[in-house]
């Protein structure tokens, strides 16, 4: 079964963003694996894969703003009260869903009380405690946890990255967003 709305919350950097483009993915694949993952290869997988899936929908701050507006999240709710064009739901990502000011939150209870159709709305943060308990309230909730060193050298290993040290990764803290940073200053240094 497959609630109508997920909060994802942890440090950033371990994968929730990924997490949830992968959990849309196998919802929307056309010849899903009997594990249940996307085979990766269908219509729906590669217009996902290249973000151009027309029941894919992602709310975030627009470039000059702060916070997601009141505007967005109507514009949103227009969206998802229209039938998928191909896929068998809509499917919407918000994130940094912290960034939903009272308002444009109180705006979103309606969607998250009364999702219309069978949306999926999947809110990301790092912030959970940041968001209204209603909000909260009205999600299946997921922490993810900072990624182990050896995962993280793993994941280094798999792009390429194969003479990091363990004192490199360490300092990351688990995210892979830290370590690739780390890494971008480090090759910087050697210049």
């Amino acid at each position: 079964h497959v609630a109508t709305t997920y909060l994802f919350d942890g440090p950033e950097g371990v994968g929730k963003t990924l997490a949830a483009k992968a959990f849309i993915c196998a919802l929307f694949c056309q010849h899903r694996q009997s594990e249940g993952d996307a085979c990766g290869v269908c219509a729906s997988c590669r217009k996902m894969a290249s973000g151009n899936h027309p029941d894919f929908h992602c709310l975030e701050p627009l470039p000059d703003k702060r916070d997601i507006s009141i505007e967005q999240v109507r514009l949103l709710q227009q969206a998802l009260a229209l039938r998928p064009l191909e896929a068998p739901r809509n499917a919407c990502i918000i994130e940094p869903a912290d960034r939903l000011n009272e308002k444009s939150a109180n705006a979103l209870l309606k969607t998250l009380e009364e999702p219309p159709g069978d949306a999926l709305l999947i809110l990301i943060t790092t912030q959970g405690d940041r968001l209204l308990p209603t909000i909260r309230s009205r999600t299946q909730q997921f922490r993810f946890a900072p990624l182990s060193d050896a995962v993280l050298m793993e994941i280094a290993a798999q792009q390429g990255l194969n003479d990091l040290t363990l004192d490199t990764v360490s300092l990351a803290e688990g995210s892979i967003t830290r370590l690739a940073s780390l890494v971008g200053l480090e090759e910087q240094q050697a210049r």
